[in-house]
Order: C-alpha cells, then sequence, then structure tokens
C-alpha cells in the first residue's frame, strides 16, 4: 500500500505534537461541531508509514438496510493496553483527552470491540456538545457532564441548583461509583430518586428508602458481593 507524503512541511528529525490551544472550531448542525487543528503533528509521514505497513487492516462488510454492503474503509482494532505502531499516537491520545476535559468532564472512551466505533464517536460528539447538554438539562432538569451549563436559577428547578452547588463544592472530592448497576439496584432507585426530585419525598425520605434497598442487598445472601479494598 503506496501513500503520498507531504509536499510542504520541513523535514524533522522526530515526530511530535503541537500545542491545541489554537484549534479553530467550526459548529454544524444539532450542537455538532469541528475543531480544526492545521499543523498539529510534525512528521507526519513517519507516523502513516508505519500505520500503512504495521497495522493489520482489515475489509469490512455490514448489513444496510436490505442489503449487505462494503465498508468504505479498511479497519482494525486496537484493545485496552495494546501498543499503538507509533508511540506518538499514544501521546495524541493523551492531548486530546487532556485538552476537552474541562469542557465534556471526563476523556472520550468508545469501545474498542464495537461494531462501529465510528459511529459511537459521532454520537459522543452529539451527545457532548454544550448545545445538546444544555437541551438535556433544561428539558430533564438533570444534571450533565459537562460542566458550567446550569444557569443560576436551574432553569427553575430547585433541586437542579441543589445538586449543581453541591458538584461544585465538592471540587476533585468525588469519585465515580458502579456499585448500583453491579447490584441492579437501579431500577428500585430510580422510583425513590423521582419521587425526591419531585417533591414529594423530604431528605429523610430520600435517605430511608435509599438505605431500604442496599440492606435488602447487603442482607440477601444470594448476591455475590463485590469487595473493595
Amino acid at each position: 500500500m503506496d501513500f503520498q507524503g507531504t509536499l510542504f512541511e520541513p523535514a524533522v528529525d522526530t515526530p511530535g505534537l503541537a500545542g491545541l490551544g489554537a484549534a479553530v472550531r467550526h459548529t454544524l448542525t444539532r450542537g455538532a461541531w469541528v475543531d480544526v487543528r492545521r499543523d498539529w503533528v510534525s512528521g507526519a509521514d513517519e507516523v502513516l508509514e508505519r500505520l500503512v505497513a504495521d497495522v493489520p487492516w482489515r475489509a469490512e462488510r455490514r448489513q444496510m438496510y436490505d442489503r449487505v454492503v462494503d465498508v468504505p474503509r479498511l479497519v482494525h482494532t486496537y484493545g485496552d493496553g495494546e501498543p499503538l505502531p507509533h508511540p506518538l499516537l499514544g501521546e495524541a491520545r493523551e492531548a486530546l483527552g487532556t485538552h476537552y476535559l474541562p469542557e465534556l468532564g471526563e476523556p472520550f472512551v468508545v469501545p474498542s470491540q464495537s461494531k462501529n466505533s465510528a459511529g459511537g464517536k459521532e454520537i459522543l460528539r452529539a451527545m457532548l456538545s454544550k448545545d445538546a447538554a444544555t437541551n438535556f438539562s433544561k428539558t430533564r432538569l438533570a444534571p450533565t457532564i459537562v460542566k458550567g451549563l446550569v444557569p443560576d436559577d436551574g432553569f427553575g428547578s430547585t433541586a437542579l441548583v441543589s445538586q449543581t452547588k453541591m458538584l461544585s463544592a465538592a471540587g476533585s472530592n468525588i469519585f465515580n461509583y458502579q456499585f448500583v448497576d453491579y447490584y441492579g439496584m437501579n431500577t428500585d432507585q430510580l422510583v425513590v430518586w423521582n419521587s425526591f426530585l419531585s417533591g414529594q419525598t423530604d431528605v429523610p425520605g430520600l435517605t430511608k428508602g435509599l438505605q431500604t434497598i442496599t440492606d435488602k442487598v447487603a442482607n440477601d445472601p444470594s448476591v455475590k458481593k463485590q469487595k473493595v479494598t
């Protein structure tokens, strides 16, 4: 497989990255956007050469409506922790995650073994845009992972104002937990939380309801417990 190298970039000894602060944002429709950073990678020919030579590319076919068609690109998936063909690719991934973390609230995450990673990235880009996240908070009266979008009046929701202030005051003193999904508690907890957020239950009622759900799981010997160290 051959490729056309750049005709204008000066030669460099080692490929590298420039800063992302000079990126120019182009706003699209439905809250989507594209950031363009020209000359972000220097020595890109060396990186591309490694991609062409070392990646075990494959062609795929996919169901589309009533027929199966060729995917118009060659693909390959690298698993979590698997070394990439060139060290600059890992640096680029970290740089992108760091650059967009303040705006999006977390690094980009797309399942590496998904059947349509490109589609997953497009969905993330639309969901995590400021317009889409603001619309979610406004219509659902709930916070999102995108920071700084809830106005002082919380779109008329005192509960949303309280949640926003709580998260802001916590700063970095927060953690991500998965026990709700692990123990299958989400459905039961939603009933309690929805009752509280709608004003039908007060704080003691919320606390009691959540504690009851937790105790039920804790006291059930048939439920395998996850050890936390």
